[in-house]
C-alpha cells in the first residue's frame, strides 16, 4: 500500500499544481491585458508592470486552490477508476481509505495554511498592489477612473458610473469642487465625456451635455446654474505623492475586526465587513470540503471516461461559487447572519459530499 500511496500522492500534488496553473491563468488574463496596455499606450516600465502581476497572484491564488483541489482529487481517482486500478483495489479485498486518507491529511494541511493566507499574505499583497498602482496613476490621473467609485484628483472629485479606458469614453459624469475663500464650491454633472492626456500627466476631461453649479460657501441656501453643451475640466497631476487608504480586500484580520468593533461601538451596520470577513475563512474551508465530494465522484467516474470528470469539476465549482454568491448578497442584505451566509455553501456541498463518500467507500 506504500507503494500505492506515494503514487497517489504523486498524480494529486502534480494535478494540484496543474490546476493552480490553469485556474490562476484563466483569472490573471483580464489583468495581464490591462497591464500590457500600461507599457504600450502609458510608457510602463517592464519591471513595475511585472511587480503589478506580482501583487495579483495571491488574491487569484485564494479563489483557485479551492477549484485546483476539487480538480485534482476527481482527475487523480478517475483516473484511477478509468485504468482500472480501483477495481484491483477492491477485488484483492483492499479498501480505498488508506489511498484517500494521506490525500485528506494533505487538503487539510493546504486548507491549514490558507486561513493565515487569505486573512494576512493576500490583503497585504492587495494593498502593495494598489500603493504601486497608484503611484503609476499619479503619472496618468485616468488610470485612477473607476466605475461607480468615487475618485480625489485633487482639488475635485469624480465619479463615473461608466469608464471605458479603451475608448476613453465617460457616461453619467459627476465633479464636485470644494469652496475656498476665493471660489466658491462646484457641482458639475455630465451625461457623458471623454478625456485627453498630456506628456505633463494633465488630465483633461471634455464633458457634454450637463450643468455647473456654484455654491457660496456664505451663501450655501443660493446655488447658480447654468447649462453647457461642451466643457472642458482641465485636471493637473498632484504635486505630491496621495496616501493610499485601506479598502476592506487590503484590511488584514487584525485590522477587520477593529473596523468591525469601532462600527458597533458607534452603533453603525457592520454586517457587510463581518461577512467579508468571515469569507476568508470559509474559503478555505471549502478546499476540504470540496475534496470530500471530489473523490467519491472521481471513483464513479469508473465506467464513465475521463470527460465526465472534467464536466463533473467544472458544474460543481459553478454551482459552488452560486451559493457563494447568494449567501454573500443574502448577508449583506442582512437577511442572513454574515457567518452562515457564506459558511452554508460548505455545509450543503459538505453534506452532499458526505453521502456520496459513504456510499463510495462503503458499498
Amino acid at each position: 500500500m506504500k507503494i500505492l500511496t506515494r503514487y497517489v500522492m504523486k498524480e494529486f500534488s502534480a494535478h494540484v499544481v496543474l490546476g493552480l496553473m490553469l485556474f490562476i491563468f484563466i483569472l490573471l488574463m483580464d489583468r495581464v491585458f490591462q497591464i500590457a496596455s500600461l507599457i504600450i499606450n502609458r510608457g510602463v516600465g517592464i519591471l513595475p508592470a511585472f511587480q503589478l502581476i506580482v501583487y495579483s497572484l495571491p488574491t487569484l491564488l485564494v479563489l483557485s486552490m479551492p477549484m485546483a483541489v476539487l480538480a485534482a482529487g476527481i482527475m487523480t481517482f478517475g483516473k484511477m477508476a478509468s485504468d482500472g486500478e480501483i477495481t484491483v483495489i477492491r477485488t484483492s479485498g483492499n479498501s480505498l481509505k488508506p489511498v484517500a486518507l494521506p490525500v485528506f491529511v494533505c487538503v487539510m494541511l493546504i486548507a491549514l495554511f490558507m486561513i493565515p493566507f487569505n486573512y494576512s499574505l493576500a490583503p497585504r499583497s492587495q494593498y502593495e498592489f494598489r500603493k504601486l498602482f497608484l503611484s503609476i496613476a499619479m503619472k496618468d490621473p485616468a488610470l485612477r477612473l473607476e466605475e461607480s467609485t468615487l475618485v480625489e484628483i485633487e482639488p475635485y472629485t469624480l465619479l463615473c458610473l461608466n469608464v471605458d479606458h479603451k475608448k476613453k469614453k465617460l457616461r453619467e459624469v459627476i465633479i464636485y469642487k470644494e469652496s475656498t475663500e476665493s471660489e466658491p464650491a462646484v457641482y458639475i454633472t455630465a451625461r457623458r465625456g471623454t478625456w485627453i492626456n498630456s506628456d505633463l500627466g494633465e488630465l483633461t476631461l471634455v464633458l457634454q451635455d450637463g450643468t455647473i453649479r456654484h455654491q457660496q460657501a456664505d451663501q450655501p441656501q443660493k446655488m447658480d446654474s447654468i447649462s453647457f453643451a461642451t466643457y472642458t475640466v482641465a485636471i493637473k497631476p498632484p504635486q505630491k505623492e496621495a496616501k493610499v487608504g485601506k479598502s476592506i480586500e487590503t484590511m488584514t484580520a487584525v485590522e477587520l475586526k477593529e473596523e468591525i468593533r469601532r462600527l458597533k461601538e458607534k452603533d453603525l451596520p457592520a454586517h457587510k465587513i463581518q461577512t467579508r470577513y468571515y469569507l476568508r475563512g470559509a474559503l478555505a474551508g471549502a478546499i476540504p470540503v470540496l475534496m470530500l465530494v471530489g473523490i467519491p465522484l472521481g471513483i464513479r467516474a469508473e465506467n464513465k471516461g475521463k470527460t465526465i470528470g472534467i464536466g463533473l469539476s467544472l458544474g460543481i465549482i459553478a454551482v459552488y461559487y452560486f451559493m457563494m454568491v447568494a449567501g454573500i448578497k443574502l448577508s449583506f442584505n442582512n437577511s442572513l447572519a454574515p457567518w452562515l451566509g457564506v459558511w452554508l455553501p460548505n455545509l450543503i456541498t459538505g453534506l452532499f459530499g458526505a453521502v456520496v463518500f459513504m456510499r463510495s467507500f462503503y458499498r
